[in-house]
């Protein structure tokens, strides 16, 4: 009877272990399958940053590289106000875009 009882303690035991040591391992693996998710979205989120950014900075380079006017000042005006709408209303966006990329690239390379 004692060999019984002991026996049944020993179970009893390695069945407690067991139980803690699968929850255990299934909370690690919700933990990385939760960074997993997370990388994922900030990879779509750079993607989708940067996909932007391009479309936007391949629209205006054109603008940007023309630089011929008809030789009269109020073209010249026109340009140069154009110049100045450019940098106070277009730029300024895409500045802060270009730090979120940068963020989310630092923080993919050091989390991968």
């Amino acid at each position: 009877m004692i060999r019984s009882n002991g026996l049944s303690k020993l179970v009893e035991i390695f069945s407690a272990a067991l139980e803690t040591f699968a929850e255990t391992a299934a909370n690690r693996i919700c933990r990385v399958l939760k960074v997993n998710q997370e990388n994922e979205k900030m990879m779509q989120e750079y993607e989708h940053l940067a996909s932007d950014l391009l479309a936007w900075i391949n629209h205006w380079m054109p603008w940007l590289a023309n630089r011929t006017t008809d030789d009269s000042l109020p073209m010249a005006q026109k340009k140069l106000d154009d110049y100045r709408n450019y940098r106070r209303h277009e730029k300024p966006p895409r500045i802060e875009d270009k730090g979120r990329l940068e963020t989310l690239f630092n923080t993919l390379q050091t989390r991968l």
